[in-house]
């Protein structure tokens, strides 16, 4: 396994309300990081992503025109196993998301890690994913994986799909349909069930990044005043996650 490479100082702001974050990750490559913050309430958030997941360096991202960001920092308690490694098929779970998401044009694709870092970043190394660490993700939330991913990305990308990583099936399909919606956030349904990926727009970002209330996601989401524009697709795959030993044999099921 390659080594980790060591870490630089902590995130340094220059001016609240113009601030340059130099944000220390683990990465899968090499080079300077400095993450532009549009708001200080995001340039503090990245102070925090500093601390949390200062294992490594990462280049900054190049402007694309939508992202992806997944999260794998979980402990898989309730699966038993490490849930992005599983198989379906041919691929793991983490190969899944990541191949569909390139499929349909998506990029840069950011992984978070957590739990087992070293093991999924190596296996993800050479699949053009930029893989940022949580290093509190035994203590943490979702949301703090996610105010990683987002002071990373801030300013460069026009928007953003965001998904967990144990939600595997969706299709690249879906992801273009989710693409041709201009909502603030945007969320696949299938059946009137709402599911994963959703989307967010650029605006969103520095503003789930730098949210700071109760609730999480969805309580940052509903701080931001807008609506979640929902999309009905024929995709089941969207509802079906790998939460427990026999979500994962469902899979198995009914995988192509």
């Amino acid at each position: 396994m390659q080594a980790r490479p060591a870490t630089d100082p902590t995130a340094r702001q220059d001016a609240a309300d113009a601030a340059d974050a130099t944000v220390q990750h683990s990465t899968v490559g090499t080079a300077d990081p400095t993450a532009r913050q549009d708001t200080a309430d995001a340039a503090d958030v990245a102070d925090a992503t500093a601390q949390q997941s200062a294992v490594g360096t990462v280049a900054s991202p190049s402007r694309s025109n939508t992202g992806a960001l997944i999260l794998a920092a979980g402990m898989s308690s309730r699966m038993g196993s490490f849930k992005p490694m599983l198989p379906i098929g041919t691929l793991t779970i983490a190969q899944r998301v990541i191949l569909t998401f390139r499929e349909a044009g998506a990029g840069p694709i950011v992984l978070i890690t957590g739990h087992q870092a070293e093991l999924l970043e190596a296996h993800v190394r050479d699949m053009g994913v930029t893989c940022l660490h949580n290093a509190q993700y035994a203590t943490t939330q979702m949301l703090d994986s996610i105010k990683i991913g987002l002071a990373y990305l801030i300013g460069y990308c026009d928007r953003l799909f965001l998904t967990p990583i144990d939600i595997p099936l969706f299709s690249a399909g879906t992801l273009r349909k989710l693409a041709q919606c201009s909502a603030s956030i945007a969320a696949p349904t299938h059946g009137g069930r709402k599911g994963h990926p959703i989307l967010l727009s650029g605006a969103m970002i520095p503003h789930i990044a730098g949210y700071t209330g109760p609730g999480g996601l969805a309580g940052a989401i509903r701080a931001s005043g807008n609506q979640v524009e929902l999309i009905e697709v024929d995709d089941e795959g969207i509802l079906l996650d790998a939460n427990t030993p026999g979500d994962y044999q469902k899979l198995l099921g009914i995988a192509p």
